[in-house]
């Protein structure tokens, strides 16, 4: 027990002088006395970067320090884990201006925009001794001012239009560089000025042996020769004012890129489209899918709506371009008539635009379903299914489960060729083309009789057979409706849900109901002559006696909504030609059509609401009249509510316009007065 006990006196000595070591190394570490770290300015400004003397750090040092770290990072790093250290003899730096250029590269700090540093002195007398001085700021920012300014013109994309052309970069007031398309055997030349003079500006100097020599020209007399290049495209152009030297080098971008948008089957979306081809950055050309009657127009790269080449509307050929660059600048656009395979080209030194179809549709095939349909195995009575394109067929009607069916070429009688199933592919769905007696027959099936949807493609050989799956419609028929009591012309009312029903239109005084059937008379709605409110309806599965109806004892234009779960209907006259009309336009099923557009619904003229489809990523805006484009009501892009309008009134403001990543059926309002837009998604296009 002694011996234990004399064992833990033992450690507890050994400990106690361990932690006495250790406080007095932790008070010999903390002698250093901290440095006095001081500038000679902190608000740096630069013509140009030099061998000039920019800034001075001084500071003291403490006895018994031996070496000096300063320490420099940007202002927002206060603790500084990314500063860069400089070990210093004595006891101040100076940094030059080029010395102040590259530590600002270091730190990846912005001069040309200005950018705040903090610094500190670290000293050291060896032996984990140490010591920080105080911690100054300065600041420092590239002064161009004083610098020329140059601007390309002439080969470029602006042409000769100073206003709109590029300024050159520099970083030192005498080399200056520029990236961009160059048109071929276009003359170019640079000013020193974007204000109309022409000049000074800097030309080719004919007298030189060296074609790339740059000379000044000051005044009118001098010569006004210009460069150019043989091959357009893309190319890096380095100016030396100094040397009066010019060098013109393809960009490692190589020719400038184009993309159809729009009616390409990609749509609007940016990522999913495909480039077009180009072997002298000046004729592009790309090979596909248009659909009809969509906008297309050609962006100029994948990560921006411009700059782009759109349709020039005040040209007298419609397929004439005009390169747009600003938001405000009229977005128009082209279209076919009719959907199919397409060569479009764009030339974008002539402006010219082709889009020339690649199939005649008199040569398309023609192509018959047959077995499981009504008409079974004649062909002679067989329906031809529909094709834009002579690519993608269509069909929709019943189809008789565990029937044999396949698609004839011809309807005279010939059984091949034919569109038969692959049944050596994995996917049931996958078609041949029999050409031969002796090819295999096989058919395809279904397990479930119905309606159903077939689209064939004779291209990639696929087939997709959907059943459809309907929802009742609702068809008003009565003498209040333009079409009367012919059930057979009755037009649908709008749903985006099978319940909810909306109509807009004229009627005339008379009576009417709502048949679920155009072309049956029962089941149908008709007013609940029981109900204390006038306007509510009853289902009736067969015909009534005396077939109550609603009646409408004034003409006029009505808004009509009802509701077949709760059999509440709404029929209000529509009082909106009492006051100013406004018309939605763009994604909307009359797309730019002025003359086509539907008019909003009011009952103040203040709030204004229209129910219909909007196209997805299709811009849209409100017009105040259906045959001019000014006034309207466009997307204020100044607000924080990406909702907000502004109504524009003069050419020059921005046709900033709104847009929906998703389509459907929507109830879209404009309330003029607070010039708040809502767009409520109420379903999908049934």
């Amino acid at each position: 027990m002694k011996r234990i006990l004399r064992n833990l006196a033992a450690v507890v000595s050994i400990a106690t002088m361990m932690f006495t070591t250790s406080c007095n190394k932790q008070e010999e570490e903390l002698s250093l006395s901290e440095p006095k770290l001081t500038i000679d300015q902190n608000d740096l400004k630069f013509e140009e970067f030099g061998d000039d003397k920019a800034i001075t750090f001084t500071w003291d040092v403490p006895e018994g320090a031996v070496t000096s770290i300063l320490m420099i990072t940007k202002a927002t790093d206060t603790g500084f884990a990314s500063c860069t250290d400089y070990e210093v003899e004595g006891t101040s730096k100076t940094f030059t201006s080029a010395d102040v250029r590259d530590m600002a590269n270091t730190l990846k700090a912005d001069l040309s925009v200005g950018a705040e540093f903090i610094a500190k002195v670290m000293v050291s007398a060896g032996a984990g001794k140490t010591a920080y001085s105080n911690v100054v700021s300065f600041k420092a920012v590239k002064d161009n001012s004083a610098y020329e300014t140059i601007y390309p013109i002439g080969a470029m994309d602006w042409g000769w239009e100073p206003s709109q052309a590029e300024m050159m970069k520099t970083d030192d007031g005498i080399v200056y560089t520029w990236t961009g398309m160059i048109k071929a055997k276009n003359s170019f030349k640079f000013l020193c000025q974007n204000d109309g003079n022409w000049i000074p500006s800097y030309n080719r100097d004919e007298t030189a042996e060296n074609y790339w020599t740059l000379y000044k020209k000051t005044e009118d007399w001098e010569p006004d020769t210009c460069f150019e290049v043989e091959k357009g495209g893309q190319y890096t152009i380095t100016l030396n004012i100094k040397e009066l030297t010019i060098s013109v080098e393809p960009s490692s971008e190589g020719f400038g890129k184009l993309y159809p948008m729009g009616a390409m089957p990609w749509g609007w979306d940016l990522e999913s489209a495909e480039e077009m081809t180009t072997n002298d950055g000046i004729t592009y050309t790309w090979t596909g899918h248009l659909n009809a009657n969509n906008d297309f127009k050609f962006l100029c790269q994948k990560t921006a709506w411009q700059p782009s080449y759109n349709r020039d509307a005040n040209a007298e050929n419609y397929w004439t371009a005009y390169y747009k660059t600003q938001d405000w600048e009229p977005d128009t656009q082209w279209v076919v008539e009719t959907s199919g395979i397409y060569t479009l080209t764009i030339n974008v030194e002539t402006l010219e635009v082709t889009a020339t179809p690649q199939f005649d549709p008199s040569s398309w095939e023609k192509i018959y379903p047959i077995g499981a349909m009504e008409w079974g195995w004649d062909p002679s009575l067989a329906e031809e299914m529909t094709t834009e394109d002579g690519v993608v067929y269509n069909w929709t009607g019943n189809i008789t489960a565990n029937l044999d069916f396949k698609f004839l070429c011809q309807n005279d009688g010939n059984w091949i060729p034919s569109y038969n199933r692959d049944e050596t592919a994995e996917n049931y769905w996958t078609l041949f083309k029999k050409t031969e007696d002796w090819e295999p027959d096989t058919c395809f099936k279904v397990e479930e009789s119905g309606k159903y949807n077939i689209t064939l493609n004779t291209q990639d050989l696929t087939i997709v057979v959907e059943k459809v799956v309907e929802n009742p419609g609702i068809y008003p028929v009565g003498g209040s409706f333009p079409w009367g009591w012919d059930n057979t012309l009755a037009e649908p009312m709008m749903t985006w849900n099978g319940t909810d029903y909306f109509y807009a239109g004229w009627l005339n005084v008379g009576t009417f109901k709502f048949l679920c059937f155009k072309d049956s008379w029962v089941p149908y709605y008709t007013r609940d002559v029981n109900a204390e409110y006038y306007w509510t309806m009853m289902y009736c599965s067969s015909a009534i006696e005396g077939d109550p109806t609603f009646e409408i004892t004034e003409a006029g234009r009505y808004i009509i909504e009802l509701n077949t779960e709760t059999l509440e209907i709404s029929c209000v006259k529509d009082p909106s030609e009492d006051f100013p009309l406004i018309y939605p336009i763009g994604a909307m099923a009359w797309g730019w059509n002025l003359e086509a557009a539907e008019h909003m619904y009011t009952f103040d003229g203040e709030s204004y609401f229209w129910i219909g489809e909007i196209k997805a990523d299709n811009d849209f805006k409100f017009m105040c009249s259906n045959t001019e484009w000014i006034p309207s009501y466009n997307r204020d892009e100044e607000a924080e509510d990406y909702w907000t309008a502004y109504y524009k009134e003069f050419d020059w403001q921005k046709d900033t316009q709104f847009k929906l990543s998703e389509g459907g059926i929507y109830r879209l309002t404009l309330n003029v007065q607070t010039l708040k837009v809502t767009a409520e998604r109420l379903g999908d296009v049934q």
